[in-house]
């Protein structure tokens, strides 16, 4: 009950601080701790939902404020031509769209600019592949940034950890480094690889079907025409992967692991090397990042020999995918995946009370003899 509890205070302090101001922040957390400690008997758990809800305001402040600063420099040098150092991140094909590669880069540093923020991450829209892989690093010229009027999408880059987006024909750069061995390189060279010869193996529209409900991603082919037959019967949400794919394939290797009679702890690291290598394989959601925490903290309940419940395990979860990035809270992705997992898990809490209640009931009645 704490843990949930806690989870919904940190909700809280996220909520009032990105919608009322600091005083009105204060005044409700006073009016927080003192329904708790009329409610709860114990003190500590006063104190504790205080914490969560003073740490959930505080994290949204200070993301909040580092991504706007970053976002007010770029809106103050819009129009203008930027240079400067950057590492590349990322780089992915987008076939269909009028710019087809995104390239994922983060700014070291401005030329002759005074206030340059910090690890700046940034997206372009490109119309030509440049010669880059992620790990590289590249000295730019000429980028130039336009002014974002929509603040809603400015949201959505922050929720994913981009500052603004820049769209441009071709970029000019001078490749300065590439290191020998990139480890998020390595990652994509091998799912790239491993998607061709996957897909070259099935037909257009099971490879489509299997790129989309397996690995995460959009196959180059036949994905709008699956996703128009979908929406026509009203099942376009089964294309998505959600965090039941995750919980099938454990248990379909914790099946394969136990017909090998492997010992439990050796199986346990196998499964997290598993887990391990579908994620970084694969392209990711928060659904599916939230069966892998909510996998993780199950085996921490067990190694550590406590009873895993489903709602302090969600609890869990919630609060670490808040506290990494609280903008995920304000996306319908966030609340439908929680949400919904949240009113599961309180049922099936609720059943799960009723039936012990039944049960130590049962065991309680006195035996009659007639």
């Amino acid at each position: 009950m704490l843990s949930f509890l806690s989870a919904w205070a940190c909700i809280g302090g996220i909520w009032c601080a990105s919608t009322l101001s600091t005083n009105h922040t204060i005044l409700v957390s006073i009016f927080i701790t003192i329904i708790s400690f009329l409610w709860l008997k114990r003190r500590s758990h006063c104190l504790i939902l205080l914490g969560f809800f003073i740490a959930g305001a505080y994290r949204f402040t200070t993301y909040d404020a580092s991504f706007q600063a970053s976002a007010q420099f770029f809106q103050d040098h819009a129009h203008q031509a930027l240079s400067g150092t950057a590492l590349v991140i990322d780089q992915e094909i987008q076939h269909g769209k009028r710019y087809p590669i995104c390239l994922t880069i983060r700014i070291l540093s401005f030329n002759k600019l005074k206030g340059t923020p910090a690890h700046t991450v940034i997206k372009l829209y490109l119309l030509k592949k440049p010669s880059l892989l992620p790990g590289d690093e590249l000295q730019f010229k000429g980028l130039i940034c336009k002014r974002t009027t929509d603040s809603s999408y400015e949201k959505y880059l922050f929720k994913e950890g981009i500052v603004t987006a820049i769209y441009s024909d071709r970029i000019v750069y001078k490749r300065i480094a590439r290191p020998w061995f990139s480890p998020r390189r390595w990652c994509i060279h091998k799912r790239e690889s491993m998607m061709k010869h996957l897909l070259q193996k099935m037909s257009p529209k099971s490879g489509a079907l299997f790129s989309t409900l397996f690995m995460g991603g959009k196959a180059p082919t036949h994905h709008k025409e699956l996703r128009s037959i979908f929406s026509y019967w009203g099942i376009v949400h089964f294309l998505a992967r959600s965090g039941l794919h995750v919980m099938v394939l454990i248990g379909v290797w914790r099946t394969f692991l136990v017909y090998l009679r492997i010992p439990w702890a050796i199986s346990q690291i196998i499964l997290l090397l598993i887990l391990g290598f579908y994620y970084l394989l694969s392209w990711s959601s928060i659904s599916f990042i939230r069966a892998c925490i909510a996998w993780f903290c199950y085996q921490c309940f067990i190694y550590i020999g406590r009873t895993p419940r489903i709602l302090h395990i969600l609890a869990l979860t919630t609060l670490i995918v808040l506290l990494n990035n609280p903008y995920q809270l304000f996306f319908l992705d966030f609340q439908l995946s929680f949400g919904l997992t949240c009113a599961l898990a309180w049922w099936q809490e609720a059943y799960y009370q009723h039936t012990c209640s039944i049960a130590i009931g049962a065991l309680n009645k006195p035996i009659t003899h007639e």
